[in-house]
């Protein structure tokens, strides 16, 4: 019974060492257990905090402006925890672009003082740049080429700017200006010396274009004082012109009769014969419709006047009388027989009448238009006029005609090329009374 009972205790024992073992080994587990997960979820924040201290960095894929070196070396320092490496190969790979990127950044940005391109920058250190960007992600090119494309468009304006002040002097020293600047050539150098940002480089050039201002203004003024001097003399010289034309006039003082007034309306030859009589004092006291209603008619104009002289009909043909019978009724109407018809003279030959002081009718047209409707031996816009005046510096003529205008003007002065050319053109006839 009492051996019974020791192995019972023994039993009882083993069991309950077993028990205690097997306890143990499931505590054990059951720790190893929980630190694996504990490790796991370890490693997970790791990761997690890395990714997003590095995300935190970039934005759409491109390092924000804000960031620094020391925050990508940061962000490295944070993936080296990572467990899985591979996890965030990506990542770094991200970030060395981004550490070439700033590196070249940091590089444009010391040509910048103020955001204004530096005065110092030279070709070779674009150039330098521009290689270093030809290294960088795809996605930080374009940034890098619109600083190097804006330091290249600055650069360049300062050399243009520099070599337009330059090309205004004619010395190396930039003093001595060059005869042929005007404003124009200053205006065009100063704009684009004003368009510079560098203010120590417009302040320099701006130097040099206050002499060029100063020999400008100094040019000018002597152009203005020449052209004052040419002005008076201009002045002086029509002065004496108008003064010797003045007393190159010869004019007849020949008193004035008005056909249209008279309601004489085809009476431009008898009025033209009456005025140059009164001129040399005779029919003093003659009145134009008295004196054109007994001049002879006739259907020949070359016997007696042509149609109506105080009517209009018929419209298309010319109301006239040539210059023999003109010349017949003249003497006869005075009794004065110096009334030549010098048709086919000159016009030299009709100005030295007028130097001689004789009064010359001339058969021309009305307001000097050409002729027209030429018929019987004279065009239908026939219309004889009185020559009382030569200018014998300009050769103008003084014409007084019969037919008064609406205005009261009634003389008018023609060139002799004018007078020349309708004269010939209607027939070159004339009446001197001498």
């Amino acid at each position: 019974m009492i051996k019974n009972r020791k192995w019972l205790i023994i039993i009882i024992t083993i069991l309950l060492v077993i028990s205690i073992l097997i306890l143990l080994i499931y505590m054990i587990y059951k720790k190893m257990e929980d630190d694996k997960i504990k490790l796991a979820q370890k490693r997970k924040e790791i990761y997690e905090s890395a990714v997003s201290y590095c995300s935190s960095l970039f934005e759409n894929g491109i390092a924000k402006d804000t960031v620094t070196i020391e925050n990508l070396d940061e962000c490295l320092d944070k993936t080296k925890l990572v467990y899985d490496k591979d996890s965030v190969i990506s990542i770094k790979n991200d970030v060395y672009s981004a550490k070439e990127y700033i590196n070249i950044k940091d590089k444009v940005n010391n040509y910048y003082q103020n955001g204004v391109v530096i005065s110092s920058i030279s070709l070779e250190q674009i150039d330098t740049i521009s290689k270093d960007n030809k290294k960088l992600d795809e996605k930080y090119k374009s940034i890098i080429q619109s600083n190097i494309d804006e330091l290249t468009s600055e650069y360049n304006n300062i050399k243009n700017a520099q070599s337009n002040v330059h090309n205004l002097f004619s010395d190396y020293d930039n003093d001595l200006v060059n005869d042929d600047i005007d404003r124009d050539s200053y205006d065009s150098a100063k704009e684009m010396v004003n368009s510079l940002k560098e203010e120590d480089i417009k302040n320099n050039l701006n130097e040099k274009m206050n002499i060029v201002l100063k020999y400008v203004e100094e040019k000018e003024a002597k152009i203005r004082e020449q052209q004052r001097l040419e002005r008076e003399r201009i002045a002086r010289e029509a002065e004496e012109r108008r003064r010797a034309i003045n007393e190159s006039w010869v004019k007849l003082n020949v008193p004035y009769i008005s056909q249209n007034k008279n309601g004489v309306l085809n009476g431009c030859e008898a009025s033209s014969m009456l005025m140059a009589l009164q001129y040399k004092g005779y029919l003093g006291s003659m009145d134009l419709r008295t004196y054109a209603t007994n001049m002879p008619k006739s259907d020949d104009p070359n016997i007696g006047f042509y149609l109506d002289i105080f009517g209009k009909e018929p419209l298309d043909v010319a109301h006239w009388i040539a210059p023999n019978p003109l010349v017949e009724y003249g003497i006869s109407s005075s009794g004065y027989s110096n009334i030549v018809n010098i048709s086919g003279s000159s016009i030299d030959d009709i100005a030295n009448e007028i130097i001689n002081g004789n009064p010359v009718i001339i058969y021309l047209t009305y307001a000097y238009n050409n002729p027209y409707n030429l018929s019987n031996g004279a065009p239908k816009n026939i219309h004889v006029q009185l020559v009382i005046g030569y200018n014998k510096l300009t050769g103008d003529f003084i014409i007084q005609d019969p037919w008064t205008r609406t205005s009261g003007q009634y003389q008018f002065t023609l060139s002799k090329n004018k007078i020349s050319n309708l004269y010939s053109s209607v027939g070159s006839m004339a009446v001197v009374v001498r």
